[in-house]
């Protein structure tokens, strides 16, 4: 089922070792609970591979683990809004991200792309009011299949700048990562992180690895966030 990323294939064996490795390894507290953000060095191993791809100082504090990444969306939108307040979203989109910010009295805002699924930067910058809290990036695309390049995210980081300042107000990117390692062709993965500070992405390892059953996934925010503590 690629509308919700349910994989047919089977995890790696190197997975599968690694599994066994974990269960047959002794180890005091193994099956205490964890700090509420995750193991300390699962947090660090994604930080680390984050200030890797986008060359900024990503640590541990900038990382929660989560169920997935509809538990990362899920503890974004709480974490960002309040109610009334405005989710924009470009169509197509994944269905559910209407019903997460449902979940916190926000509002899903649908707009246009372009005939080639690029996200319209002139509906865009005219849906743009005080009400908006977040705007919602999804690359590679689910269900276009579209990966944003590095023009097309500096062109949605200029509206967004430009329309908080005008506004006076934050608004927030939030990048759905989760299919950023299914990339083909010789095809660059660009980060917004690398465009605009006030950048929380989230990705899982349920399509990169065939695990969706797994639930695991990271909500990650930009080292520079503005009150970047506090929506963490």
């Amino acid at each position: 089922d690629l509308s919700v990323s349910n994989t047919v294939l089977e995890p790696p064996p190197e997975f599968v070792e690694e599994l066994k490795n974990f269960v047959e390894l002794p180890q005091a507290g193994k099956h205490r609970y964890m700090e509420n953000a995750g193991f300390t060095a699962n947090r660090t191993v994604v930080a680390e591979r984050l200030k890797l791809e986008t060359g900024l100082n990503f640590s541990q504090d900038n990382v929660i683990m989560t169920c997935g990444s509809s538990g990362a969306l899920n503890i974004i939108f709480k974490g960002i809004f309040n109610p009334g307040e405005a989710l924009i979203v470009f169509s197509p989109f994944y269905s559910e991200y209407a019903q997460y910010v449902d979940n916190y009295s926000g509002i899903c805002k649908v707009i246009p792309t372009n005939h080639d699924f690029t996200p319209d930067l002139k509906a865009l910058e005219t849906a743009i009011t005080l009400k908006t809290k977040a705007i919602m990036i999804n690359s590679p695309n689910n269900p276009s299949g579209l990966v944003y390049n590095e023009e097309i995210l500096k062109g949605i980081a200029d509206v967004l700048t430009r329309r908080c300042a005008e506004l006076k107000t934050t608004i927030y990117a939030v990048s759905d990562e989760t299919y950023s390692r299914l990339v083909f062709d010789g095809i660059k993965y660009p980060h917004m992180f690398n465009h605009y500070v006030n950048t929380i992405a989230l990705s899982s390892y349920s399509s990169e690895l065939g695990i969706p059953g797994e639930r695991i996934g990271y909500a990650a925010v930009h080292p520079a966030c503005e009150e970047g503590k506090e929506v963490f």
